[in-house]
């Protein structure tokens, strides 16, 4: 029986002997701690800390039972234990131990990734606007910078025409573009919010805002002929913010009869076309997404310009 106490960890091996308690004494039992080599069993209990070498108790089907800082068990003849398990028993725990990490992983994941989606949609650029006026909570009036933006046309219920138009736009922004005086396609940064205008007859428009760096003119071509280069003049909203999924049409309809009886409680009067922008991905969890609905205003008898385009 051999026992290595060195490297800060205890291993025991068993090799086929024929003990008998009376003569256990007088077997060779050798202690490796370091470059010290004992034979003395005495010094297994002061060397490797044993209450005294008869925790070696007993034979029992031509094995030794462990008493002791050992885990117990029955050490069988050519069998390892390494700090009192076997080989078997360290692959169930390192297994279990792997397991748990996963387990762990995930649990600081889950906690985690609002808190990584929140810091990276603030990174992105958005349109700059002033508040003229908050209306209420949540409400309020913006005047907007005037922006360049990549839009397409699309027909259906809102979230799903939402879905096909990114796609559409987003390839543009992600290299289906053309130089304009030749040369590879570029990468343009993402931005926020994502911007829907509702039209008549189940129709509408799917909007990205382009980067404050590019001019309508220093933008690349799209490759599409279903993406379209539009410049956006200096306009003004009312805002009605909220948080949660993607609204349905209807949800959308009733956001904006609630901004729409606020502005004329405050004598507004709405002058356009209902939009939507959203700031965040559609994984994000619904209590961190930022929805908002705008309408462009206009007050005792002074309208607010619609949006001045010039498509590519």
């Amino acid at each position: 029986l051999y026992y290595n106490n060195s490297g800060n960890r205890s291993v025991a091996t068993a090799l086929p002997f024929d003990w008998d308690g009376s003569d256990m004494q007088r077997r060779l039992l050798q202690i490796y701690i370091g470059d010290d080599v004992s034979t003395n069993p005495d010094a297994l209990s002061t060397a490797c800390s044993f209450p005294s070498p008869s925790f070696l108790k007993g034979l029992s089907s031509g094995g030794l039972h462990l008493r002791g800082p050992l885990q117990p068990g029955v050490l069988k003849a050519g069998e390892t234990r390494v700090g009192g398990l076997s080989g078997v028993e360290w692959r169930e725990v390192i297994l279990a131990m792997g397991l748990a990490t996963l387990v762990l992983g995930a649990a600081v994941l889950y906690a985690c990734w609002p808190a990584l989606i929140y810091m990276e949609c603030r990174k992105l650029e958005t349109p700059k606007y002033t508040v003229q006026k908050i209306l209420a909570p949540a409400v309020e009036i913006r005047k907007y910078d005037s922006f360049v933006v990549a839009s397409t046309k699309v027909s259906g219920p809102m979230r799903a025409s939402m879905s096909d138009g990114f796609r559409s736009v987003a390839g543009y922004i992600f290299g289906k573009n053309k130089a304009k005086q030749g040369g590879d396609s570029q990468k343009i940064s993402m931005t926020a919010p994502v911007r829907y205008e509702r039209g008549s007859g189940g129709r509408g428009e799917v909007s990205f805002v382009m980067p404050s760096a590019y001019k309508k003119a220093t933008l690349p071509r799209p490759v599409s002929d279903q993406v379209k280069i539009k410049e956006v003049p200096v306009q003004t909203f009312a805002v009605l913010r909220f948080s949660g999924p993607s609204p349905t049409d209807e949800q959308l309809r009733e956001r904006t009869k609630q901004l729409e009886g606020i502005l004329k409680e405050q004598g507004y009067e709405s002058a356009g076309a209902v939009q939507l922008h959203q700031y965040h991905p559609p994984f994000a969890p619904s209590w961190l997404r930022r929805n908002e609905v705008l309408l462009p205003i206009r007050k005792e008898g002074f309208r607010i310009p619609l949006i001045w385009e010039n498509a590519v």
